[in-house]
């Protein structure tokens, strides 16, 4: 989806609890995000790449919840979702049980989105159930898109009884190739009855590669910018960035002073291979730290080695070692600490992991060094069933030289590898207890989709229905006043990306990160469909 490549980009999903409960006490999302630090309703930063080990198939068949149950021993949430033809979200009806309060779940919110012929979401607006049993407008978040599906506006507003009242707004601009120019949130002043800055407003060139050539922070204070950082990156003949200089504003002089220095060097593949920082003493650089990076004949990771400099000569500081098998799955994950008076790298801590034949994680151990010998601390262990499905996840700890039990999250799959329910136990008293996990998550279509994450629970479960896979068809030529669909799907990714049309002849695809950089990636066609793959860890564009 070709949203904005700001970290407020992600679409918020629906949080009625908040909207009833804000609703009751008269409260804005406004006094969420200075005093209550905001619980990401709105802005969900873009989730780097974790390293995860995750299987992607293509599945003829898609599926999405058409219901979804949090429970524990005193709360009960039910989310009731139907969609439209396109097999996006059309309407939430969220329901609640609570302990002592009623006896069975209770309908209280709903959710209901729009979107434009392109399948980018236009609005989600948030409404209370009353006890007339009507619905009541709350909040309503709403959602501009240039002509090449970037979004440009993000609008939050309050119903005040009669009409939309402004609550918070983040705007983005894109030039003519999507790289993102500006981005900015403002805050509505209900006394001024204007918009108002709050935060950091950020600000980017580029050059003809869509290189990322500068980046201006400003601070915002009512209607007002000032300056405060800016970055200015080189690349080499390659486009591989490899010098980024940061420099921060001087208010009494009211010019520019340098802070750090980044240099970086890499190999013809676009590894990098070494990293300088330098910082800005007595009107000159000087070294700072250092990294240099070892890979295999397969473009893994090997070492890591961070130095910092000390009268001006490298000290070694820590160390990273890594290990795979003939499938680059990796094996451990060392850790190393520098003992300076011995000359030697000492044991920190490490992780070793284990698969199954179809190169599933089966176990990760966690290790700490003491007296430079590796000592057991924790693992985790995993079993699935004949489909690859995990079935269970198994939390232990090492004590009294013996694993013993933590926490168990079991799941249960239907036949075509959507998970039914997620049950959460710890271990007491010789045997699994019901526990409360904050972060219980199920998966869907294959591991594709995740369902969760949110609130303390000891189940989730879901219901599925069959429906398309959703897209977004994005108009490239809408300038031209041509309307031609463009399949481009997953968008974003962290990895393979698709591209078709059934107008055009795709014969080339520029892949970009968050960032505005311009990805390399390899490409193959299967069956009419482009298929790209990149290998930058992160979420691409």
């Amino acid at each position: 989806m070709l949203y904005s490549n700001t970290v407020w980009s992600q679409i918020p999903e629906p949080n009625p609890e908040q909207w009833h409960r804000l609703y009751k006490e008269g409260v804005s999302s406004r006094n969420y995000i200075e005093y209550q630090g905001n619980e990401n309703m709105f802005f969900n930063k873009i989730n780097e790449d974790k390293n995860k080990i995750t299987h992607r198939r293509d599945e003829e068949e898609w599926y999405e919840p058409d219901t979804i149950i949090m429970y524990n021993p005193y709360w009960e949430k039910r989310d009731i979702i139907t969609y439209n033809k396109h097999g996006f979200k059309d309407t939430i009806i969220h329901q609640e049980w609570w302990y002592g309060m009623n006896n069975e779940l209770e309908t209280y919110a709903r959710s209901l989105y729009q979107y434009n012929e392109y399948n980018n979401i236009l609005s989600l607006t948030g409404q209370v159930l009353l006890e007339n049993g009507t619905y009541d407008n709350y909040q309503m978040f709403t959602y501009n898109y240039d002509i090449r599906g970037n979004q440009t506006l993000f609008l939050s507003q309050y119903w005040n009884g009669q009409s939309w009242g402004n609550d918070l707004r983040i705007v983005s601009n894109y030039d003519s190739r999507s790289n993102l120019l500006c981005t900015y949130l403002q805050l509505w002043d209900w006394e001024m009855k204007e918009w108002s800055y709050f935060g950091n407003h950020f600000t980017y060139t580029y050059d003809t590669n869509n290189n990322r050539l500068t980046e201006l922070i400003r601070q915002g204070y009512g209607t007002q910018l000032e300056n405060n950082k800016l970055a200015t990156y080189t690349y080499n003949e390659n486009n591989y960035n490899d010098t980024i200089v940061n420099q921060k504003w001087n208010k009494n002089g009211n010019i520019w002073e340098n802070d750090d220095n980044r240099i970086y060097e890499y190999d013809s593949i676009g590894k990098i291979l070494n990293g300088l920082r330098q910082i800005w003493i007595n009107e000159e650089w000087v070294n700072n730290r250092g990294t240099a990076y070892v890979y295999d004949d397969m473009s893994n990771l090997l070492s890591l080695k961070l130095l910092f400099w000390q009268n001006n000569i490298w000290i070694n500081d820590r160390q990273y070692i890594y290990s795979y098998d003939s499938l680059n799955n990796m094996l451990s994950d060392s850790r190393f600490l520098w003992n300076e008076s011995d000359s030697v790298w000492s044991k920190w801590n490490q992780l070793l992991y284990t698969y199954n034949d179809a190169n599933y994680l089966l176990t990760i151990i966690w290790q700490e060094g003491l007296s430079n010998v590796w000592f057991n601390k924790g693992r985790m262990v995993y079993e699935y069933d004949d489909d690859n499905n995990q079935l269970s996840a198994l939390d232990q700890s090492w004590e009294n030289n013996t694993w013993k039990n933590d926490n168990l999250t079991e799941y249960k799959y239907d036949e075509h590898g959507n998970c039914l329910s997620g049950d959460f136990w710890e271990w007491k008293n010789n045997g699994w207890e019901t526990a409360y996990s904050y972060g219980l998550e199920i998966t869907y279509n294959r591991t594709q989709c995740t369902i969760g994450g949110e609130y303390y629970c000891n189940n989730i479960s879901a219901s599925y229905i069959k429906t398309v896979k959703p897209v977004i068809i994005t108009d490239i030529e809408a300038a031209e006043q041509n309307v031609v669909d463009v399949l481009v799907y997953p968008n974003p990714t962290t990895g393979e990306v698709r591209v078709t049309s059934n107008q055009l002849q795709v014969t080339g695809v520029e892949i970009f990160d968050v960032f505005g950089r311009l990805q390399k990636a390899e490409s193959r066609k299967q069956n009419g469909v482009w298929i790209y793959q990149t290998y930058r860890m992160g979420c691409i564009f």
